[in-house]
């Protein structure tokens, strides 16, 4: 049966996820950032559960102890997963500066006196938005870049043919799944 202790658990292996990501982004921001979440926010607290079930082992019936069935191990896993997703999916435009977070911190750093169209496109350039993006994907190895002999500078991809990698692809299938799940259309904010 479903219950709070379950609950409990769940958010708690997220929890101690989030707890040893900040402690580890602080210490060294890894390259491949979403390789890393990952192994932080789901093989690790995974493995850590199973290994915990296993040497804890059952505990007697007379209440002195809990014992998970398996059931309450895929549910507590299950809702650690859920919680994980969410957060490595909102992950990267939090962490990249989304245009949106750009303006909404903007004008609330201008106070009282606010901020014009102007002066909030003056907030973002093309390297801001597109370059850093781009660097990003190629550190996570969702895309790679065709260099010709001279490219070897990420910033100037101008003339450089960008390719999509498995992983991207399907990140990419994923999130063209969810879209027409919500009827939303495709390629469209």
């Amino acid at each position: 049966m479903f219950s709070l202790r379950i609950i409990f658990l769940g958010i708690g292996l997220f929890l101690v996820a989030f707890a040893s990501h900040i402690a580890v982004w602080r210490i060294v921001k890894p390259s491949k950032q979403m390789l890393w979440l990952t192994i932080v926010f789901i093989v690790l607290p995974i493995g850590g559960w199973l290994i915990f079930s296993a040497v804890a082992g059952p505990h007697s019936e007379d209440g002195a102890g809990w014992t998970a069935t398996p059931l309450d191990t895929f549910l507590i896993l299950l809702l650690n997963l859920l919680l994980s997703a969410a957060y490595i999916m909102s992950y990267p435009p939090i962490q990249a500066g989304c245009p949106s977070l750009k303006i909404i911190l903007a004008v609330n750093d201008s106070r009282a006196e606010g901020m014009t169209a102007e002066a909030i496109h003056r907030i973002f350039s093309e390297d801001i938005l597109v370059s850093e993006r781009l660097e990003d994907m190629v550190n996570d190895g969702l895309i790679f870049v065709k260099r010709d002999i001279a490219g070897d500078d990420l910033v100037s991809l101008k003339n450089e043919t960008i390719v999509i990698s498995w992983k991207g692809y399907l990140i990419a299938q994923m999130f063209a799944l969810y879209r027409r799940i919500l009827n939303l259309p495709l390629g469209k904010g």
